[in-house]
């Protein structure tokens, strides 16, 4: 008995290795390192808001992706990867050609990205 039982367990571990449900890959279009550091805030990260402004800062080449809200303290700051931003939400690939010193935002999570220069 011990012996069926363990063979099912190993069976149902192949199959479901073999055909079970698999990730999508995430597709990452941006030049700069995946594991770049940038700053989200935690509304994005902690709350699930959606990311609605972007910024490229000219200074440092450095990313933002924010929740567009304009009360931000310094406390609700957080630092990712460049492609856990990319995971949270793709539709920013369609922004890694935006030059440093140009700023984007977007009405919605589904709306089109309106760029202009900071």
């Amino acid at each position: 008995m011990k012996k069926a039982v363990f063979l099912s367990i190993i069976t149902m571990s192949i199959f479901s290795g073999l055909f079970g449900k698999k990730e999508n890959p995430v597709v990452f279009k941006f030049s700069s390192p995946e594991n770049e550091a940038c700053f989200t805030c935690k509304h994005v990260l902690e709350e699930n808001k959606p990311i609605l402004y972007v910024s490229h800062d000219e200074e440092d080449g450095g990313w933002q992706f924010l929740c567009g809200a304009e009360n931000h303290e310094e406390e609700d700051a957080r630092i990712v990867s460049l492609l856990e931003i990319v995971k949270i939400d793709p539709r920013v690939n369609a922004l890694y050609e935006m030059p440093e010193g140009v700023c984007a935002e977007r009405k919605s999570k589904d709306g089109e990205w309106k760029a202009f220069k900071n």
